[in-house]
């Protein structure tokens, strides 16, 4: 069982526009304890401040998380930092996710509502499988 993980970009700011604690959601749903932001997260939301509503608040709600080292940007910053750890990555970047599964990184999604899944892949008609916190298997998205 992951008791730590990765957040992305995406997830943060959702996460502020919505008013989500990541935090709490994947330590409650998913026996999550610590969820780590790389540097390369810090700065993105440092470079959005100004353009992207609600990245001051993701920023301020990323800097109460535990920091890991990381070099360059974007989605290969993610994969970089998440290989070398081993831990899954909160993400709602299909691509991403598409990504990491390959490498056999295990993601979680997080949906609307403050839910909190991992990410079980497509199905052979293509809708998603979500493990639920529980365990079951739903289908969605």
């Amino acid at each position: 069982m992951d008791t730590s993980a990765i957040v992305d970009t995406n997830v943060l700011i959702y996460a502020a526009l919505s008013g989500i604690d990541v935090r709490r959601g994947v330590s409650e749903q998913l026996g999550i304890h610590r969820v780590f932001v790389p540097l390369c997260v810090l700065r993105e939301l440092e470079a959005l401040r100004k353009s992207v509503r609600h990245a001051s608040l993701a920023l301020e709600m990323a800097s109460r998380m535990d920091t890991l080292e990381s070099e360059g940007s974007g989605d290969d910053c993610i994969v970089s930092v998440a290989s070398r750890t081993g831990m899954p990555v909160i993400t709602d970047d299909a691509g991403l996710r598409a990504r990491l599964r390959t490498m056999g990184i295990r993601t979680i999604s997080m949906s609307r509502n403050g839910v909190f899944r991992y990410s079980r892949g497509r199905s052979l008609d293509g809708a998603e499988e979500l493990s639920g916190p529980q365990g079951h298997k739903e289908r969605g998205r």
